[in-house]
């Protein structure tokens, strides 16, 4: 399990903006920038895990980063491997890096509510279950990728 420094959680965040910016332009770009900054949802970006229990992926604070940054490598590597075995692509590098950025989207809860992972407070379950984050109950229910196509639509940006 990882533990980042404030400093190394802060650079995390500042390259994540960065790959943003060298993929879109344009409204995209500016409404993405809007919804990740520090005082929308770039905080929770900075600090949310990608899961809960340890022998999933990425179970730590700064963890939703570092998985949606390897999804987007890997995802450009794999169509890499598609189109030299002769399968026709017929999405642009955008399109699926903007899938890949936002495949775990709500995972990050919601500005009003707060995010989908909190800290585990009880030992039995980090000792037992491996349990490092919960569940944040004062969500209202959605299932992670309704969340993101929600918080996509509320900052108003456009998705296929």
């Amino acid at each position: 399990m990882r533990n980042y420094s404030a400093e190394q959680l802060q650079g995390n965040y500042e390259k994540f903006i960065e790959a943003l910016k060298k993929v879109f332009k344009g409204d995209r770009l500016d409404k993405l920038l809007h919804m990740y900054s520090e005082s929308e949802l770039g905080q929770e970006l900075a600090l949310a895990p990608a899961s809960g229990k340890l022998h999933f992926h990425s179970a730590y604070v700064g963890g939703y980063i570092d998985h949606v940054l390897n999804v987007a490598r890997n995802s450009v590597r794999l169509k890499r491997v598609f189109e030299e075995g002769g399968l026709k692509v017929d999405f642009t590098d955008e399109e699926l890096l903007f899938a890949a950025f936002h495949h775990d989207l709500g995972k990050l809860g919601t500005k009003e509510e707060g995010p989908l992972y909190k800290p585990e407070t009880s030992d039995w379950h980090r000792k037992n279950q491996n349990s490092m984050f919960k569940h944040n109950g004062e969500l209202h229910f959605m299932d992670v990728t309704h969340r993101a196509l929600w918080l996509l639509n509320q900052y108003g940006i456009p998705y296929t």
